[in-house]
């Protein structure tokens, strides 16, 4: 990798991902890197939503960076937005079908048990999803919960967290 990718794990290992956060903005507004938006992306800021607000802002410059796209979506995870993550992986995939943001929508839509999108990535889903950092999901649960007509016609059972994957409260 690059130095300046270096340099942000290394402000990672010390635990400073404020820091980290920072330094990928202002080398980001300076000149743009595919390779730190995927970090910027990958980042576990102390403030998800601010992070996403920041990525949003590039989006208007670079609508047809699949990163940034990629980056989006799992900014969107964490900020629970589910639907705009869905629709940020399917445009990173429209632009460059890329086996995270593959792995990324097959995980989400899993999660969001959208069977009929699902079944198509389903197949791929225990090899594609081994390499992804945790990112907060959608709990089937609930969202059957908001959907009482649906849930009441499937009886559906709620889905068991995954060990390595945190799940929304």
């Amino acid at each position: 990798g690059s130095l300046i990718g270096r340099q942000v794990e290394l402000l990672l290992e010390c635990d400073d991902s404020a820091q980290a956060e920072t330094f990928l903005k202002d080398r980001l507004n300076k000149q743009w890197q595919p390779e730190l938006v995927n970090q910027y992306g990958l980042l576990n800021g102390a403030n998800p939503a601010k992070q996403f607000k920041q990525a949003k802002s590039w989006a208007q410059k670079y609508p047809s960076d699949a990163t940034l796209q990629l980056a989006l979506g799992r900014l969107a995870l964490r900020s629970n937005e589910w639907q705009q993550a869905k629709d940020y992986f399917e445009k990173s995939l429209e632009l460059s079908a890329t086996t995270e943001a593959y792995a990324e929508l097959a995980r989400l839509l899993q999660h969001l048990g959208d069977d009929s999108d699902g079944a198509v990535l389903q197949q791929h889903l225990g090899s594609l999803t081994a390499g992804l950092p945790d990112l907060p999901q959608p709990e089937q649960s609930k969202l059957e919960q908001a959907k009482p007509e649906q849930a009441n016609s499937e009886q559906r059972k709620p889905s068991q967290p995954q060990p390595d994957m945190p799940q929304p409260s």
